[in-house]
């Protein structure tokens, strides 16, 4: 029994021991720089991580942690804001697609056309 005993003990100090640090754990928000520096840092960390839907999963986390605290004027506040970002990243994306798409269709003095199909489709086809 002894010497099972000594070996489940060699067996355990064996195994590596996981330490879980959370950078989180030692911040405190003192000053209005160190506000902005967590907000720099957790932006960075989000643009720079891996997951497709990050920024995604944060904003909806913290609203889950901050529905308790906030009034509905501020949650109105919060959702405006959302709507106009989204608003603006459609935009974006409408006038670069539109953009491409003029590009891809650009016209020149050396474009050809089938001038027999398009004759067909105006005039309708067949000997007359």
């Amino acid at each position: 029994q002894e010497r099972e005993e000594a070996a489940r003990k060699a067996a355990a100090a064996a195994k590596p021991k996981i330490l879980v640090v959370d950078a989180f754990d030692k911040v405190q928000l003192e000053k209005q720089a160190d506000v902005e520096q967590l907000c720099n840092t957790c932006v960075e960390k989000i643009n720079k991580g891996q997951a497709k839907t990050a920024a995604a999963k944060f904003l909806g986390d913290l609203l889950k942690q901050l529905e308790n605290n906030l009034e509905s004027k501020e949650l109105q506040e919060i959702e405006k804001a959302i709507v106009d970002m989204v608003k603006q990243k459609q935009a974006e994306k409408g006038a670069k697609l539109q953009k491409d798409n003029k590009a891809n269709t650009k016209l020149s003095k050396t474009t050809k056309f089938n001038t027999a199909s398009e004759w067909e489709e105006v005039y309708g086809g067949g000997a007359g």
